[in-house]
């Protein structure tokens, strides 16, 4: 089982009308950074992103070199709590999820398989929903924020995925999906070089509709 389902991405008032944790994660993409414990020292395990569904949770796994998707459970126990579980083929993977804002929280996290035991703790910001607004934008703007299918003014405070494929002598070799984040000047990604999240600044100008 990858880590990368460990997201205790569980919380957010805009799906709630009370307290922080939402009845349900469909349509949320959460940015998580698991912080595993062994042998008493902590294992920074880096930031990722998953997105829900229905019942399915997809995310990027680093082992496999791709993105996979995997079913879930999750169940809100109480209004700012709730539990995010993953059992497969004799692996379980359990999040106990406390929100302590409409956008972010913490929370620890138990995995078992063939291997043995582990756990740790968890943070997370939920960054974008379409059952709400997206945390960071003042409100108001969903997963299509652009809408009737025009470029828009900016990038800021969006949330991109997107899958680039490569042309190597007339030959197309897809790279894989990724995902980025815009700020003002700056856009946050995944580098599976540098094993890590990096930094660089952009520049974006509408051309066109």
């Amino acid at each position: 089982m990858n880590k990368f389902l460990i997201f205790n991405l569980l919380f957010s008032s805009f799906l709630l009308g009370k307290g922080y944790s939402p009845e349900s994660l469909t349509g949320l993409t959460i940015r998580y950074n698991e912080i595993e414990i062994v042998n008493g020292q902590e294992e920074d395990l880096g930031w990722q992103e998953g997105r829900f569904s229905d019942n399915i949770l997809s995310a990027w796994d680093h082992d496999e070199g791709g993105e996979i998707s995997e079913p879930y459970t999750y169940r809100k126990t109480g209004e700012s709590t709730g539990t995010l579980r993953i059992e497969e083929s004799g692996e379980v993977y359990e999040a106990l999820l406390t929100f302590t804002s409409d956008k972010s929280g913490n929370g620890t996290w138990t995995e078992k398989d063939f291997d043995g035991e582990f756990g740790g703790r968890l943070i997370f910001e939920i960054i974008d929903g379409s059952n709400g607004p997206v945390p960071g934008t003042g409100g108001g703007t969903t997963t299509n924020p652009v809408g009737g299918g025009k470029s828009p003014e900016s990038l800021t405070g969006l949330t991109i995925r997107y899958n680039e494929i490569e042309i190597v002598n007339g030959k197309e070799e897809d790279l894989g999906w990724q995902e980025g984040r815009f700020s003002d000047n700056m856009l946050s990604a995944w580098d599976d070089d540098e094993g890590g999240e990096i930094s660089e600044p952009y520049t974006y100008r509408k051309t066109g509709e």
